[in-house]
């Protein structure tokens, strides 16, 4: 239902900071994020113009959340925002944050992306940044629903899977632990065998590409030798 005075505290909130993409307020009593159909100005080539990124976004959280509440709830809906409610901590701080809730949170992100891809949907990016982590009621929520973006001739879903576990080696911990939990709970819904044997594929057909990202492992780019170490973990699976 619509909330008159929702609006008009989202519209002083984005009033006080007129070019912040997402931003935060709290309105009786409870935390919300506003997110703007504005550019953030990084990554032009991988990513739609901000409009386009925006109807996008709008119209997969509505489509995901019809099937499974793994999508922000989105509270109010304007031409050029929307508000949400909070829905926890990103999934990179919880180590820090919430240790004692860290194996429990990665397995339950897991099984959260399975249970997305059963449904025959796509995340796009599932980075640990836009996982979030409620530690009140130990649920999982996916964030920043803009990505559509593609290069390569690949189901999304599997590519959601590659993505995930890259992004866990860009936080570059000393240890698997925690990835090995997401894998476990991956696992545990019907249907992944497929899209890990998709993967590892796809790997193994995109050979000249990954030996590319070995090489210049001595670079030190981040994010090439995460592909590397996401490689070698995903060849590693069975």
């Amino acid at each position: 239902m619509y909330d008159r005075e929702m609006e008009k505290a989202a519209r002083m909130a984005m009033d006080k900071q007129p070019k912040k993409r997402v931003l935060s307020f709290t309105y009786q009593d409870a935390s919300y994020f506003i997110k703007r159909s504005l550019s953030n100005g990084r990554n032009r080539f991988a990513k739609q113009n901000a409009h386009t990124a925006y109807l996008t976004e709008v119209y997969k959280i509505g489509l995901v959340n019809s099937r499974i509440p793994l999508a922000p709830a989105i509270v109010l809906l304007g031409p050029d925002y929307f508000v949400m409610k909070a829905s926890g901590r990103p999934l990179q701080r919880i180590v820090k944050e919430y240790p004692q809730d860290a194996a429990e949170a990665y397995h339950k992100a897991g099984v959260a992306l399975a249970q997305l891809h059963s449904y025959g949907l796509h995340h796009g990016r599932p980075a640990l940044r836009d996982i979030a982590w409620n530690p009140a009621t130990r649920s999982i929520t996916f964030l920043d629903w803009e990505n559509e973006m593609k290069f390569f001739h690949i189901d999304g879903r599997v590519l959601d899977l590659f993505l995930f576990i890259h992004s866990y080696f860009r936080e570059e911990w000393p240890e698997n632990n925690l990835l090995d939990q997401a894998i476990e709970g991956y696992r545990s819904v019907p249907g992944w065998e497929a899209r890990l044997s998709e993967l590892q594929h796809f790997i193994t057909g995109h050979g000249i590409v990954f030996g590319i990202c070995r090489h210049l492992i001595k670079t030190g780019w981040i994010d090439v030798v995460s592909v590397s170490k996401a490689e070698a973990y995903i060849r590693g699976l069975s």
